[in-house]
């Protein structure tokens, strides 16, 4: 009786490691947020709004998609825009103050950075992205740079 206990019970155990690796999800690092938002960015950006004026890849004169490039390091995130003119926006996720959630718009789900962008005037700058899902792991991404990127993360406030 007591080796079928012990057998059970190593069955049980063994079913729990087999099955908890399954769910397990991958390790979130600055890395991985920026191969996630690369993509989303570059594929999935349906809008942006800048310097006050709203930027739409559907309604503008070109073929190309409205974001261009994304390059991603660290603190500090590079973003091409292609309308009428192109554009350049450096974000350094110290300086950013807030990171909005995900509004929804008749054009799809806008999620604004809130703090200093340099090149665009003012203190925000939007993203829309085709869906409120794809926008949330948008935030969760960004949110994550942007904590690991606070000057303040060691006074533990």
């Amino acid at each position: 009786m007591l080796n079928l206990n012990k057998m059970a019970v190593g069955l049980l155990i063994a079913s729990f490691a087999v099955f908890g690796a399954a769910d397990a999800q991958p390790k979130r690092t600055v890395e991985s947020a920026y191969e996630f938002l690369v993509p989303a960015l570059t594929n999935g950006t349906k809008g942006a709004l800048l310097n006050q004026k709203f930027m739409n890849s559907e309604t503008e004169t070109h073929t190309e998609p409205l974001v261009t490039a994304v390059q991603g390091n660290g603190c500090q995130m590079v973003v091409k825009l292609r309308g009428a003119h192109e554009y350049s926006i450096r974000i350094d996720w110290s300086r950013i103050s807030d990171i909005a959630n995900p509004s929804e718009m008749g054009f799809g789900s806008m999620v604004t950075l809130r703090g200093t962008v340099e090149d665009a005037s003012g203190n925000a700058f939007a993203f829309f992205f085709p869906s409120h899902a794809i926008a949330d792991r948008a935030v969760t991404a960004m949110q994550f740079i942007k904590d690991g990127c606070d000057p303040g993360k060691g006074t533990g406030f």
